[in-house]
Formats: C-alpha cells, structure tokens, sequence
C-alpha cells in the first residue's frame, strides 16, 4: 500500500478554478472602484481650480475722512461723492452719486446746494445711539465703539421746476438710500 497517492496531473480541479474566478472578480472590482475613485477626484480638482482660477473681487471703498469710516462701494452706489458742511459745530456730509446730481441740476432752474442735489445727510455724534432717538438723532446707520452715524433724507421735492420727474428722481434717492444703509452694515473704522 502506498502512503502518498499521486495526485491528479490531468489540469485544474473545480476547485481550483472557483478560486481563480474568484481572485479575477475581486481584482476587477479593486480596479474598477480605484478607476472611479480616481475620476472623481480629477473632477473636484478641477472644479477647485475652476473656481480659483476666477479672478478676486476687490471691494472699493469710499472714505468718508471727516468722520474716520470707509464704507463699500456696491455697484448701486456707483460714483458716490459727497460734501461736508459744518453748521452749528457739526459736520454734515451730504451724500449724492454724479448722475443723481445731474438728474436734480437738470430739472431745476436754480443751482442746486449740497443738501438740495443729496439723496443722504450723515452725521457723526459721539455716544451710543440714543434709545429714544429725536429728530436730530437721524436714523442709525452704524453704531461703533464711541460714536454712531445717523442719517436723515430730504423731505422735500427734488424737481422745482419740472414736478413730472418728482416720481422718478425720488424712486432714485429711495434706491440709493437702501444701498447706503446696506453698505454702512459693513463700514469699518479708518482711524
């Protein structure tokens, strides 16, 4: 009797070739998912770099150097200029853009003053914002550490001589007073 059988040399059993189906599948797999994997990562890179390679939005700023502020010139409030007066030891700034001062000059007969071609008059007090606000006090704009910023808007008409450009020159100062208020959200200290 023979200890050691010889072993069948005639090819693969069953259960060899279940095991090599097995190793081929599983390779598969692995080279499918690293595949897949591989496209989605080239995919975010190059959304990354989509989106780093737009160029930088820089803020202008406009600084409003009587009282130490810069606020954010948003397209709205493109061209907005503005001129300082001092009545009564405080300084007003009357705030207008070059094509609202066009706008009112060209509907008026009579050279317009600061105040009258404004759509804004700001002023700088110092303290908090009072919780009563008066007359005087404006409307708060912005609260900093030791001082605030108030604004008050014309009450008049700001066509004298043509009152059939009224409606359209105070639909402008409406819009460019709500752009100012969003934009004194975000104003900053220069001093």
């Amino acid at each position: 009797m023979k200890l050691f059988k010889k072993p069948n040399q005639r090819g693969m059993g069953t259960l060899e070739l279940v095991l090599l189906l097995i190793i081929v599948i599983a390779l598969a797999g692995v080279g499918w998912y690293v595949a897949t994997k591989g496209s989605d990562t080239k995919n975010k890179y190059d959304e990354t770099s989509q989106v780093n390679s737009q160029p930088a939005v820089t803020t202008k700023y406009l600084e409003l150097k009587e009282y130490g502020v810069k606020i954010p010139i948003s397209t709205d409030l493109s061209g907005l200029t503005y001129t300082a007066e001092t009545i009564g030891g405080y300084t007003y700034l009357y705030m207008t853009t070059s094509e609202l001062k066009k706008s009112i000059t060209a509907c008026n007969t009579e050279a317009m003053s600061a105040s009258g071609a404004s759509f804004h008059a700001l002023s700088k007090t110092d303290g908090q914002y009072p919780t009563e606000p008066t007359m005087d006090s404006g409307t708060l704009l912005k609260q900093f550490d030791k001082f605030y910023i108030g604004g008050n808007v014309p009450n008049g008409m700001p066509c004298l001589a043509d009152d059939s450009k009224n409606a359209e020159m105070v639909a402008k100062q409406q819009t460019l007073q709500k752009a100012l208020t969003e934009a004194f959200k975000n104003a900053q200290e220069t001093k």
